[in-house]
C-alpha cells in the first residue's frame, strides 16, 4: 500500500503484475481454506460453522474477480486511474473487504476447532 502512495511517476503496470502475485497468493490461501472445511467438522455440532464457512467460501472468487480486474486495468496503456491515490483507495476498499471476510472465517474455524477439540 505504502508503495503506491509515494510520489514519482506511477507505474501502474507494475503494480498490476504485483497485484497479480498477490491474487494468486490469495487463491491458494482461499482454496487451502476450503479444503480444511470440507475436511473438518463433520459433527452436527459444526452444522452452523460449516453452513457460513460454506456461504462465505462463495465469495472466494468475487474477491478474485474484483483482484484480477483491477490488475488487467493497471496494465493497461491507459490505466483508467487518475493518480497513485485513487489506485491506493480503490485497493484499500478491496483490500478492507477480504480483511473484514478473513476474520470471520478464522472466526469460525477456531470455534470449529474448539469444539472438535473438547
Amino acid at each position: 500500500m505504502q508503495e503506491i502512495e509515494e510520489f514519482g511517476v506511477p507505474h501502474f503496470g507494475e503494480f498490476g503484475l504485483r497485484l497479480q502475485c498477490y491474487r494468486d497468493r490469495l487463491a491458494t490461501e482461499f482454496s487451502n481454506e476450503e479444503t480444511w472445511c470440507r475436511s473438518n467438522g463433520d459433527s452436527d455440532r459444526h452444522a452452523e460453522c460449516r453452513q457460513e464457512l460454506s456461504e462465505l467460501s462463495q465469495q472466494h472468487g468475487q474477491f478474485l474477480d474484483e483482484l484480477d480486474n483491477m490488475a488487467i486495468k493497471l496494465q493497461q496503456d491507459h490505466p483508467p486511474y487518475e493518480s497513485w491515490q485513487e489506485t491506493a483507495r480503490h485497493f484499500a476498499e478491496i483490500q478492507l473487504e477480504i480483511d473484514r471476510h478473513k476474520g470471520r472465517e478464522q472466526q469460525l474455524i477456531e470455534a470449529m476447532g474448539a469444539v472438535v477439540s473438547t
